[in-house]
């Protein structure tokens, strides 16, 4: 496990896998646009990183994404709440 620390959102970081990693979040420190700007940031400097796309779910809904990155397109997509 690995704890980042960013816009005082701290990310933790769980390698459960060899070809996926999860972090998680507290939504509820998502309370500025400087916040959400940094979490968007992270997510792109880690699909840029590993040239993979970045989903992000509500806890244990893989399925939903709300927001994901793409980063062939360099774009971010909102989805709205999951189902």
């Amino acid at each position: 496990m690995l704890r980042i620390s960013i816009a005082d959102i701290v990310i933790v970081c769980h390698f459960f896998t060899t070809d996926e990693i999860e972090f998680d979040i507290d939504p509820r420190k998502i309370t500025s646009q400087a916040a959400l700007d940094g979490l968007l940031g992270f997510l792109r400097q880690v699909g840029d990183t590993v040239d993979r796309p970045v989903i992000l779910t509500y806890e244990n809904d893989e399925q939903h994404p709300f927001i994901s990155y793409d980063p062939n397109r360099r774009e971010f997509e909102y989805r709205g709440n999951a189902a």
